[in-house]
């Protein structure tokens, strides 16, 4: 499953019309795989974006157990009706649970995929009467009309509340990841195996952790010791010398292994010694704690997850969406620049939609995956980012990012006025106006300017 295309309109901060969000999400190479980066600045509605997808994936049932905010809460100021729109494209994997094959009669089923339509809508009623309690609209589910009867309801696939049908794998994380137990209600939710409401409980819930990924480890060595014995009927799971060599390929720091698993944790080493991951820094918590957990809900989606070497690297090969808000939170600058390659290669049929701040982050964007969200007040409309612009961010210096997506100035503001000051007294010097004071202030100001603000100064004195 892959999300092709979103809408959004009159949600939060999106408007309507030409003031609606519309992206569409294929990658240079034509397919949706690979590592999307949303970019923009505070209020450009980033987590919006996230969360309006998740809920259009998973339901309207799953939003009252993973958000206290009421439907209407969702609508932008005035608004009558919100509504988020995506285009799906859904492969056999993903499954229905009233239909035994949803393309039977297809000559190659393993290969075969369509393309499927998720409205969803919040109403606050019709005028002229009074508002009545917002509530959701279940548009439609459909896909292509050659498919006739076999293609069922969103009720009977993504959004069924019981019986989990295989796939329809899409996870979220938020910004406050961590390893630590959440509330008891947040670690409920985590510990529904296979449901929407635990793949996307992080994206929702402040309170919502990691704690799930040590037992989840626990149980494949339990398995693993069982393996001599004969189960039936029983999935295949992922052996845990796999998952093991998978993680400690290239995801933690040079020094960094995941050394075993007890029966009191994870434990990794590191360049000070062996340490449970609970004593390590929150770096090496959140990069850990996403990926163990990634591979966790693909486990309880999948039937068998798809853990193999390819040229010698360990992969993943199972299809889904997952979204991350703030990627680069806790993540040392080093880490974030590696974070989406190893994300991308270890899980090459993962589309990745991930929101950030940071340009380290932006720089390892997919071809035709860059996306700049315009802030409060810019009449400009979110848009890819390509050509010579896209160069200039993943081929350049994280200054040339920040210039090209988030129109920052790239000193403090105590900087451009000393800067601004430096400019302003050299030309009265050239132009013999300075007394002798401001010439002291000025020989004084340029020993303050480190050597890479030279040009900046010259350029300064120029448009003086």
């Amino acid at each position: 499953m892959y999300i092709r295309r979103v809408r959004l309109e009159n949600v939060r901060c999106f408007g309507e019309g030409e003031h609606a969000l519309d992206l569409d999400l294929k990658l240079d190479d034509g397919g949706y795989a690979g590592w999307v980066v949303v970019a923009g600045p505070n209020g450009s509605g980033k987590t919006t974006l996230l969360q309006a997808m998740a809920l259009a994936v998973a339901g309207p049932p799953t939003q009252a157990a993973l958000t206290e905010l009421a439907p209407d809460d969702w609508m932008a100021s005035g608004g009558a009706q919100a509504r988020t729109n995506l285009s799906m494209e859904v492969h056999t994997e993903d499954a229905f649970l009233r239909s035994a094959m949803m393309v039977a009669e297809h000559p190659d089923p393993f290969t075969f995929r369509t393309v499927q339509q998720m409205d969803l809508r919040w109403s606050l009623g019709r005028p002229p009467g009074p508002l009545l309690p917002a509530e959701f609209l279940i548009a439609s589910f459909h896909g292509p009309e050659q498919l006739g009867p076999i293609v069922t309801p969103a009720q009977n696939g993504p959004w069924v509340q019981s019986g989990r049908p295989m796939g329809w794998l899409a996870l979220g994380y938020g910004p406050f990841r961590r390893l630590a137990r959440g509330s008891t209600d947040a670690q409920r939710l985590s510990e529904a195996r296979g449901t929407s409401k635990a793949r996307l409980v992080g994206l929702f819930r402040q309170d919502a952790t990691f704690a799930s990924i040590v037992p989840w480890l626990q149980e494949l060595k339990l398995s693993s010791l069982e393996s001599g014995q004969v189960h039936y009927f029983k999935p295949t799971r992922p052996r845990l010398d796999d998952v093991i060599a998978l993680l400690n390929d290239g995801l933690l720091p040079a020094a960094g292994q995941i050394a075993e698993i007890t029966a009191e944790g994870l434990w990794v080493e590191t360049a000070a010694g062996t340490r449970r991951l609970e004593r390590l820094s929150d770096g090496y918590q959140v990069a850990l704690g996403m990926a163990v957990d990634i591979l966790r809900q693909i486990e309880a989606s999948y039937f068998p997850m798809e853990i193999r070497q390819v040229d010698g690297r360990w992969q993943v090969l199972n299809e889904g969406v997952v979204l991350i808000d703030e990627a680069e939170l806790h993540l040392h600058p080093e880490w974030q620049r590696r974070l989406g390659g190893w994300f991308t290669r270890v899980f090459p049929r993962m589309q990745f939609i991930v929101t950030t701040h940071s340009p380290l982050i932006c720089q390892t964007a997919s071809p035709g995956g860059l996306i700049r969200l315009p802030g409060p007040g810019d009449d400009q409309p979110a848009r890819k980012v390509t050509g010579d612009e896209y160069e200039q961010v993943v081929n350049g210096t994280a200054d040339d990012a920040y210039a090209t997506l988030f129109e920052v100035p790239l000193r403090s503001e105590r900087a451009e006025a000393l800067l601004n000051r430096v400019a302003e007294l050299e030309s009265k010097i050239l132009d013999d106006e300075a007394t002798d004071d401001e010439v002291a202030e000025y020989q004084a100001k340029k020993a303050q300017l480190p050597a890479s603000a030279e040009l900046t100064r010259l350029l300064k004195r120029l448009d003086n």
